[in-house]
């Protein structure tokens, strides 16, 4: 209805998005761009085989924004998009980019940064300078110093944040979503070790001593799934843990060993 607001598309129905498309390709002179965000939603259903179709055909360009689902069917022999799609990895931010993203709008605000340079240090090395908990800081800086009745920012609201129960429940989330539990038993075994970066191998060590015997091509498809999830980030063609402050909180809340023991326990049922 967007593309055209007509009673045909008020009528349009899966198997009918290939002719759609191929008609609006020849009235607009060419193939449109198709923009679909949170695809890990759709990519699976019956409709979004023919946007597939329509896409090998030429009748349309797709840009995709999903996570793991979305990059199982990208690789699926199943999928008319298989190995069709060019994939794009988004990374951490750039340093620059990270301090503009929590300062500028704490300045738009009206808020002082005392000591910027440490604030900001704390911070990107909590968030591991990823976008969506650079946020999240930003969000419960403000709260703070609000509550306080204050304009003016220190290392000490980080500090107070950090040890704030809602941030160390937010932090630890994404080990909590693990449903797959031999990914959450490495996930857990690679907080619990010392490494500055990880590679294949490394992990497949790993692995090995929490009880687990992963071939290369399993230990590789774990450590994407890690990477999804926001355990483990890219660094530079190895893995490292996404953020110090996920690490903290394993570790200071006493996470790991009752978590590693509900892990376990959950790949023995399964086998």
């Amino acid at each position: 209805m967007a593309i055209d607001p007509s009673n045909r598309s008020a009528r349009m129905t899966a198997d009918g998005l290939v002719s759609f498309l191929r008609y609006q390709r020849k009235a607009l002179g060419g193939p449109l761009d198709l923009l679909l965000d949170e695809v890990d939603l759709i990519c699976e259903d019956y409709a979004f085989k023919f946007l597939g179709d329509a896409a090998k055909l030429g009748l349309c360009r797709l840009v995709l924004c999903g996570r793991g689902v979305l990059l199982k069917t990208m690789l699926s022999a199943k999928s008319p998009l298989e190995c069709r799609l060019e994939l794009i990895q988004l990374e951490p931010l750039d340093e620059n980019s990270a301090r503009e993203l929590i300062f500028t709008p704490l300045a738009d605000l009206g808020f002082t940064i005392i000591e910027p340079d440490r604030v900001g240090d704390q911070v990107l090395r909590l968030t591991g300078r990823l976008p969506n908990l650079l946020q999240f800081y930003g969000q419960k800086l403000v709260e703070l110093v609000l509550d306080k009745e204050t304009d003016t920012i220190s290392p000490q609201h980080v500090e107070k944040i950090k040890g704030d129960f809602v941030t160390a429940q937010y932090f630890i989330k994404p080990l909590n979503d693990l449903e797959d539990p031999e990914t959450r038993l490495v996930g857990l075994s690679l907080l619990k070790e010392d490494y500055k970066e990880f590679s294949v191998t490394t992990v497949m060590a790993v692995a090995d001593r929490a009880g687990l015997s992963l071939e290369h091509k399993r230990a590789l498809e774990i450590c994407n799934d890690l990477v999804i999830n926001n355990v483990l980030a890219w660094n530079d063609g190895s893995f490292r843990i996404a953020n110090e402050g996920l690490y903290f909180y394993a570790h200071k809340m006493g996470y790991l060993d009752g978590a590693l023991k509900e892990a376990h326990r959950a790949i023995k049922s399964r086998y």
